[in-house]
C-alpha cells in the first residue's frame, strides 16, 4: 500500500525531505525589529543549530540525496538562494545604496552560509572526532556553536565587533579578547 502514493522509495524521501526543508525555513524567520542586529543573526543561526541537531539523520539525507538526484538538487538550490536572498534585503536596507551592494552582499552570504553548513556537518551530521575533541572544551552546547557563528558573521558583514554584553558564551568572548594585529605576533 505504501507505493500506492509514492511510485519508489526515492519519491517518498524527496516528499519527506521537501517537507523538512520547508519546516526548516519556516522556523529561519527573520526576528522582531526591535532586536539588535547581532540578535537578528544569532536567532536564526540558533534555530539552525537545533534543527539540525535534533534531525541529523534527515540532515544527512538531504546531503546525500541533492548529490544523486539532480531535480532535488534544484530544489534544494532554489531555497538556499530565496533564503539568501532574504538576508541581504534585510541586511541592505540599513546600507548605504551601491551599484553592485545586493550582489556584493549575496556572495557574502553564500560564503557565511557554506561557513555555517560545513561546521554543521563536522559537528552535527557527519561528526569530526577530531574537531569536536578539538573545540570539546570551549563550544559544545547549540549555544556556544550559535554565538561564535554569529560573531564571525557580524565581523564579515559590518566588519567590527557586536557590544560584547550580547554575546552569550565565554568561546565568543574569548575570541573578542584575542589581539588579532598582526605586528603583535611579531613581538
Amino acid at each position: 500500500t505504501f507505493y500506492l502514493y509514492y511510485e519508489n522509495k526515492t519519491d517518498i524521501t524527496i516528499a519527506v525531505l521537501k517537507g523538512f526543508t520547508e519546516h526548516f525555513n519556516s522556523m529561519r524567520t527573520i526576528g522582531p525589529h526591535d532586536q539588535s542586529v547581532f540578535e537578528a543573526i544569532y536567532q536564526p543561526n540558533l534555530t539552525w543549530v537545533r534543527i539540525l541537531r535534533a534531525n541529523a539523520g534527515l540532515s544527512r539525507c538531504l546531503m546525500q540525496l541533492g548529490d544523486q538526484e539532480s531535480e532535488f538538487a534544484q530544489y534544494f538550490q532554489q531555497i538556499s538562494y530565496n533564503w539568501c536572498q532574504r538576508i541581504v534585503r534585510s541586511i541592505s536596507k540599513n546600507l548605504p545604496a551601491t551599484d553592485n551592494i545586493n550582489t556584493v552582499l549575496m556572495l557574502a552570504i553564500y560564503a557565511m552560509g557554506g561557513m555555517i553548513d560545513e561546521i554543521g556537518r563536522s559537528i552535527i551530521v557527519y561528526p569530526s572526532q577530531y574537531f569536536l575533541t578539538a573545540i570539546g572544551k570551549i563550544a559544545s552546547s547549540n549555544e556556544d556553536i550559535a554565538d561564535f557563528l554569529s560573531l564571525l558573521w557580524y565581523r564579515s558583514l559590518y566588519g567590527n565587533n557586536p557590544d560584547i554584553s550580547e554575546l552569550h558564551t565565554e568561546c565568543s568572548k574569548e575570541f573578542l579578547n584575542i589581539n588579532w594585529s598582526p605586528m603583535a605576533a611579531k613581538e
